[in-house]
């Protein structure tokens, strides 16, 4: 079925936005029309009868040449043209070649002048009616900005997404977040990019990681001191959680001599602030400064801007709890040093994981080696044999502690060892095993020397008895003659 215009009674257009469009799509045989289907970003479209009068222009037509609407309505399109003898000639290319597309220069109802770009064709039409001409204009400024604009969003979204695969892991995070605030400031076209945090009070702030484009003067460690019951109030704004936009020269706001000092002291002419969170709280922003205050931010670039801040925020709070973890672990290790009995932790494939100073010296006294970090327990210390390997799988399968005294042999000395070898376990396996070792060599020999000085007591004691024995007998023969003589 083939899609044609409709028209009204007594010989007028009845011709709406839509329907100039929609018979603009297809020729009577079907085909797409080249260069008079919907205008692009920037554009507008209108009709004209065959003498190049308009029937009918768009809202968009009449904003680009800053008209009212239905102002335009009935006029020539001639008036929309700087030069009337193009306009014609436009004309004339669709009337006998059916289509017309070339950059023209036009002229608004202020008088300025500015580049366009036309095309026009003959819309389909019954036999009953005149033709018309569909003209498809926008203005080339405008749309060279909608590139330019589009241009940069592309290279802001490769940006946050070359900073989201760089902060995945915290290796070297000051580089990492400098070079992507690099890419933040290519991308965007500002000319200095800076990460701005407070501390916890928020009563110290400054710039810790910056980039600057050539010729613009660095802000980084520079602090401020701040009174939270006298904020600026971009800076209460920012605080909040909402990204502020600065822009000289400076609209009705609060406080606009400081803003205007402070955007001075800047160098800049626009400034885009994007809070930086850490979990819940507010600890600083991106703050992106720009030359022209022409060049700020649309709603779908200060949305990137958002991503990339949320991006570093976390990165940034994944970092104290990894500053956190060390300090604990640090703390831990120096606990764990000042121990006397040996403790050292192995991972399921019974490599080490760590040890204690006691066990490291104790290791480098039997002339072992004391680099067992990563090393096979058996491999590592020999005096620990396949027994004791038997041993940890037993912990490993049952997850249960397991208690032993053990002698090993080390260079014909015997070595008696308590062992306690504990499970660490994590979603309900046996991950770690930490071991602590007790050397209670020292301990059994005193022991058996207890037991022998025990035994040689009780063998003492009996050779008493049986010399008392023997020196009872005689003194009683001694006091029987005595009583006799008596």
């Amino acid at each position: 079925m083939v899609n044609s215009t409709t028209y009204g009674n007594d010989g007028k257009d009845d011709l709406s936005k839509g329907g100039a469009a929609h018979a603009a799509r297809q020729d009577e045989s079907g085909r797409t029309e080249a260069g008079c289907g919907a205008p692009p970003v920037g554009g507008g479209i209108c009709v004209a009868d065959g003498e190049g009068m308009i029937l009918f222009a768009d809202a968009a037509l009449h904003a680009i040449w800053g008209y009212d609407e239905p102002e335009l309505i009935g006029g020539p399109v001639a008036g929309l043209l700087q030069s009337a003898a193009c306009a014609v000639d436009a004309i004339a290319a669709v009337r006998s070649c059916g289509r017309f597309a070339g950059r023209l220069q036009a002229k608004r109802k202020d008088g300025s002048i500015f580049d366009l770009y036309l095309s026009a064709g003959m819309l389909p039409s019954r036999q009953d009616q005149s033709p018309s001409i569909l003209l498809s204009c926008f203005d080339l400024e405008e749309r060279h900005a909608a590139d330019e604009a589009l241009r940069r969003r592309q290279a802001l979204q490769r940006a946050v997404s070359g900073i989201s695969s760089r902060l995945i892991t915290l290796h070297d995070i000051d580089t990492a977040i400098e070079v992507s605030l690099a890419d933040l400031g290519r991308a965007s076209g500002a000319c200095r990019v800076g990460l701005v945090l407070a501390d916890d009070d928020q009563t110290l702030i400054g710039t810790t990681h910056e980039w600057c484009a050539d010729g613009t003067a660095p802000l980084r460690g520079m602090f401020q001191q701040l009174d939270r019951r006298n904020l600026p109030w971009w800076m209460t704004k920012a605080f909040c959680g909402e990204t502020v936009s600065i822009s000289m020269p400076l609209p009705d706001v609060p406080d606009a001599r400081q803003t205007r000092m402070m955007m001075k002291s800047r160098g800049s002419s626009f400034l885009q602030i994007v809070p930086l969170h850490m979990g819940e709280k507010i600890v600083g922003w991106i703050a992106l400064d720009k030359n022209s205050a022409a060049e700020g931010f649309c709603s779908e670039d200060i949305a990137l801007l958002r991503t990339a801040a949320e991006i570093i925020g976390g990165a940034l709070e994944r970092k104290q709890y990894q500053v956190w973890l060390q300090d604990a672990v640090d703390l831990n290790r120096v606990a764990l040093d000042s121990l006397s009995d040996m403790v050292f932790i192995i991972d399921a494939d019974l490599r080490f994981v760590l040890a204690n100073e006691s066990f490291l010296a104790w290791m480098e006294e039997l002339e072992l080696e004391k680099d067992v970090i990563g090393k096979k327990i058996t491999e590592a210390a020999p005096l620990f044999t396949e027994q004791t390997g038997l041993q940890y799988e037993r912990v490993i399968r049952t997850g249960r502690p397991l208690h032993s005294e053990n002698i090993y042999s080390v260079d014909g000395r015997e070595l008696t060892l308590a062992i306690a070898k504990l499970p660490i376990h994590e979603r309900g396996r046996v991950c770690k095993i930490i071991t602590v070792i007790r050397d209670i060599t020292r301990q059994k020999e005193l022991e058996e020397l207890k037991i022998k000085a025990y035994s040689q007591i009780e063998r003492n004691m009996e050779q008493f008895a049986i010399l008392a024995d023997h020196v009872r007998n005689p003194l009683q023969v001694i006091q029987a003659v005595a009583d006799l003589v008596a």
